[in-house]
């Protein structure tokens, strides 16, 4: 089992790695990673659905918000609040955002934030990932700490195919993704 400080060497790994892939690596492995979400029964069933803005080279789901396939669908982006914990806001393509203390675009708050347990589904961010749904995050807790009351909406993660590792610490308060996604596999779990 691995320590907390490795945890962390393993993030900046990670990290490093991500930061390296150029721009339309990114691009190309992203749309790759947008259709076989859209081709998942969960997303076709799905009308309500938390994404996030990409960042550092994450996975950019933004892809998923003018498919034909999602014309139907009300998509939500978190806001990150003062206890580490997520509020989920309408938003659909080109709604202006802003900048949060982390850099990381947030929605305009003008419209009301859905409950958590209202939402079918939640496409998340991953610095790494186990086969068993583990999920390396950036270490804040934020998503964990989000959904830790039940029910729990289907939980999709999304990252590049060199993010899967053998094992992470895993925490019992650590959620575990129902699907992770990735630009050559799926890992269906629930």
């Amino acid at each position: 089992m691995l320590t907390q400080a490795e945890k962390k060497r393993l993030r900046h790994i990670l990290l490093d790695h991500r930061n390296a892939l150029t721009p339309s690596q990114v691009k190309h492995d992203s749309q790759n990673i947008c259709k076989k979400i859209i081709s998942q029964p969960v997303f076709k069933k799905a009308n309500h659905i938390a994404i996030y803005m990409s960042k550092d080279n994450e996975v950019d789901v933004s892809f998923l918000l003018n498919s034909p396939h999602s014309r139907h669908k009300h998509f939500y982006l978190p806001v990150l609040k003062t206890d580490w914990t997520l509020e989920f806001h309408p938003y659909k393509s080109n709604d202006p955002c802003y900048l949060n203390i982390w850099r990381i675009l947030e929605p305009n708050q003008q419209h009301q934030s859905i409950y958590s347990h209202n939402l079918d589904m939640v496409i998340l961010p991953m610095v790494g990932f186990t086969p068993d749904g583990h999920r390396l995050g950036m270490g804040k807790g934020c998503y964990d700490k989000s959904f830790s009351a039940k029910p729990i909406p289907f939980l999709l993660g999304v990252a590049f195919a060199f993010q899967e590792l053998e094992q992470i610490p895993v925490e019992p308060h650590d959620l575990i993704m129902n699907l992770i996604i990735t630009e050559k596999k799926r890992f269906i779990l629930s």
